[in-house]
């Protein structure tokens, strides 16, 4: 007879082990100090954003259509490995504690994230109804009860085959969420949140007496849990090397024009190799793009005034910090060691590449900046960009990549 406790104590630490070692190298003192300036900075501004809005502002859409995607988007940490479809299956039915924590787990881990969204959204909840922090508190307690039947429906979906019922269930709860969160801002009549949040609940009675008499679906499951890690060895892999990811690669074929332009000699071959990897890798290009439409949307909507200029450099800077891991992508292949190239122009043609994508990234934000129609601050930002990527890049990185590789000589 297996111990279900005890299996999840097991798993549940070495999670942690496994996660700690990877949020030590995440959450480094150069990110701190940027998290730190973001969410000072963010502050200020949406302080100052609110006394801007008018008195026909939808801000009980805005908080609906957040909050309502918050409690719909309900995963279950299962901490299910490949081989349990072996082993544990035969033993589903000794599994129910397992799987009754994994559920508990869940919900007190998205309600730390729920709490956080209803505390920065409530200054634009006290502007919307000039309501006290009593009604607030009143609001989140209804919106927890509203997160434990959503990610108790999300588990019982689980145990129908049918894909199709899946995302029918996602749409519907989506639905039945923002309007259920719409009328609790809106403070309307308290019968109409009463309803939707019946049609809730009957929606999760109709989900679990659907899921009556049938078994766990491990494979699902197995899958989700496969792809959620993945998802934070992706993050962990801009930070450190991670052993256990598995990068996605595309080839892309609409970008070759950038190695078209690269010389065809010996010392461009590291130039190709970098360039095709963060063209073909979705992570590297996948990060840069979405830095670029983060920050481009910030600057084109925001009232930052002189701000922009912080701004975009913010951003070149999280870029560039997120390429680095790109120098040692291949570090591990021997076959790159076959090259007769030194590791100064290896270097070299990494740094090279670096500047070059920070010089387009402060480009294009410039750009941005010109749009609004600030032209004077659009050629400031221009050549405050190409200063910080030029010092960033072979100042700071040169210097940390000199060290990275003395290290590796002597080990």
């Amino acid at each position: 007879m297996i111990d279900a406790n005890k299996l999840w104590k097991q798993r549940f630490q070495l999670y942690v082990k496994d996660t700690r070692r990877y949020l030590k190298l995440i959450f480094n003192d150069h990110f701190k100090f940027v998290l730190l300036f973001a969410v000072g900075g963010g502050a200020y501004y949406y302080q100052n954003w609110l006394k801007t809005l008018p008195e026909d502002f939808p801000a009980a859409l805005i908080i609906a259509l957040i909050i309502g995607i918050i409690l719909t988007q309900s995963p279950i940490q299962t901490f299910l490995k490949e081989a349990d479809l072996v082993f544990l299956l035969p033993v589903e039915t000794e599994l129910k504690h397992y799987f009754q924590r994994s559920i508990l787990y869940s919900y007190v881990l998205q309600c730390y994230v729920l709490i956080f969204f209803i505390a920065a959204l409530g200054p634009l909840y006290f502007q919307q109804r000039g309501t006290t922090v009593r009604d607030l508190l009143i609001l989140a307690v209804i919106l927890l009860i509203a997160k434990a039947v959503n990610i108790m429906t999300r588990w019982y979906v689980q145990y129908l085959t049918d894909k199709g019922s899946l995302r029918i269930d996602q749409f519907v709860r989506l639905i039945f969420n923002i309007v259920f969160v719409y009328f609790l801002v809106q403070g309307v009549i308290w019968i109409y949140p009463l309803v939707i949040g019946i049609l809730l609940l009957l929606l999760f009675i109709y989900f679990y007496q659907a899921s009556k008499g049938k078994g766990i679906k491990w494979e699902q499951l197995i899958e989700m849990e496969a792809e959620r890690m993945m998802a934070f060895y992706r993050i962990a892999n801009m930070f450190t090397d991670v052993p256990k990811f598995k990068e996605q690669v595309k080839r892309r074929g609409w970008l070759n024009w950038m190695t078209s332009m690269l010389q065809f000699e010996p010392r461009s071959t590291f130039s190709f190799l970098y360039l095709r990897t963060f063209s073909r890798t979705s992570d590297y290009l996948g990060i840069y793009a979405r830095l670029l439409v983060i920050g481009g949307v910030l600057l084109y909507f925001l009232p930052l005034g002189y701000s922009k200029l912080l701004v975009l450099l913010l951003f070149v800077y999280l870029s560039g910090f997120q390429l680095l891991p790109l120098y040692r992508h291949h570090v591990m292949k021997i076959w790159v060691d076959l090259y007769p190239i030194s590791a100064e122009v290896r270097r070299s043609n990494f740094l090279q590449l670096l500047f070059y994508l920070l010089l387009v990234k402060s480009s294009l934000l410039s750009i941005i900046i010109f749009l609004t129609g600030d032209i004077i601050l659009a050629f400031l930002a221009i050549g405050t960009g190409f200063v910080f990527s030029y010092l960033f890049t072979f100042a700071y990185v040169k210097k940390k990549l000199v060290k990275q590789d003395e290290a590796q000589i002597l080990s």
